[in-house]
């Protein structure tokens, strides 16, 4: 029998020789949401303690956006910015604020970063990022 455990920045997939099962989502899982119909783009939500929130753009950069699409399987980002995809709602919290990343990071939670759910932002800062070139 062969199992092999592993997460791919979204979900815990457990493997057997028999078939995949999705255990479900994991603290530091990354979506694109409310797209406007602009492929691979979206407001940039991070999931933690079993919530969907967003992410500041305090200090955000091409390189914390490249980390981002990465870790969703993109290879690349085209554009990143807080007004692209409006705001997240109110009742949503913001988990990330002062994200430094060198790029080398596999997850956004792995860059420098404010404890997570500290933060002095609105929700009119919220990331917007679009991806590049599909998934890897």
């Amino acid at each position: 029998m062969c199992v092999h455990i592993y997460s791919n920045g979204f979900y815990k997939i457990i493997v057997s020789c028999l078939s995949p099962t999705i255990v479900g989502l994991i603290n530091g899982a990354l979506r694109m949401v409310d797209t406007m119909s602009i492929q691979f783009g979206g407001r940039l939500e991070f999931y933690y303690n079993n919530e969907w929130g967003t992410v500041c753009d305090d200090g955000w950069s091409a390189t914390d956006a490249a980390v981002a699409c990465r870790q969703m399987g993109f290879i690349g980002v085209s554009h990143s910015d807080s007004s692209l995809f409006g705001p997240g709602m109110s009742s949503q919290t913001i988990w990330l604020d002062d994200l430094v990343c060198h790029g080398s990071e596999s997850q956004l939670v792995d860059c420098s970063h404010a404890a997570i759910g500290m933060e002095d932002c609105t929700h009119s800062e919220d990331v917007g990022i679009v991806c590049t070139n599909g998934e890897v």
